[in-house]
């Protein structure tokens, strides 16, 4: 059973009907995927670069402070 969003489609080659030739022994089945279901993807790829970005800000901004101790204890 197909999704909300989902259309399943059986994939011939035209051309070949067109043609003459209606013999056909390979069909295939092809999913075709809604413009909302693609731009749902790139919003989770979009949170995992800025979760990526947030932990490596957060990861410099500790090295800076364990810099800064370190020179106050050397001083």
């Amino acid at each position: 059973m197909a999704g909300e969003d989902r259309i399943y489609v059986l994939y011939g080659s035209v051309e070949e009907g067109i043609s003459g030739k209606v013999e056909r022994e390979i069909f295939s089945i092809e999913e075709l995927r809604s413009e909302k279901e693609n731009k749902e993807e790139n919003v989770w790829i979009l949170v995992l670069v800025g979760l990526g970005l947030a932990y490596f800000f957060f990861w410099r901004f500790q090295m800076k402070q364990l810099v800064k101790n370190m020179d106050k204890k050397t001083n």
